[in-house]
């Protein structure tokens, strides 16, 4: 994982998986999310992770985001959407941070010490679901499919 600088803020959405999940032969199912940046001067360092692949689109102020660093079980089919590549960097779980979507399960606990361990700092902001049409971000509002 990229190390953030000092003035990013650590954002991290955990999901089982994606919305609206396609199945390909073979492969596993891949889900989307809107991911919907919010206004303001903040840098961003946002880790997504799912246990399932998703597809991210992100959209709103994504001039804000530094880094992308998206974390599955299943992450081959995992992909980002605008925005610049070169700020993306996808991971296993196992070689990264795992997925967490209950915020008041053990695995969130695990998930916070993890980031630490690696960045240097908890997340300023941790939310999750199992799966969700939308999230927002920083502040982890969810938008579940109707």
């Amino acid at each position: 994982m990229p190390m953030p600088s000092s003035r990013e803020r650590i954002v991290y959405y955990g999901a089982y998986e994606g919305m609206n999940a396609m199945s390909p032969q073979r492969q596993r199912q891949v889900g989307s999310t809107t991911v919907r940046i919010e206004p303001g001067r903040e840098p961003l360092y946002v880790i997504l992770a799912s246990y399932e692949p998703v597809k991210w689109t992100f959209e709103g102020a994504t001039g804000r985001v530094r880094h992308v660093v998206v974390s599955a079980y299943h992450h081959q089919n995992s992909a980002v959407v605008g925005i610049d590549q070169g700020r993306v960097r996808l991971f296993s779980n196992r070689g990264c941070v795992r997925y967490a979507y209950k915020a008041d399960g053990p695995e969130i606990t695990l998930v916070r010490s993890a980031v630490k361990e690696r960045l240097g700092r908890e997340p300023a902001d941790m939310s999750g679901a199992y799966a969700a049409a939308a999230v927002s971000l920083p502040s982890g509002k969810v938008t579940k499919p109707d």
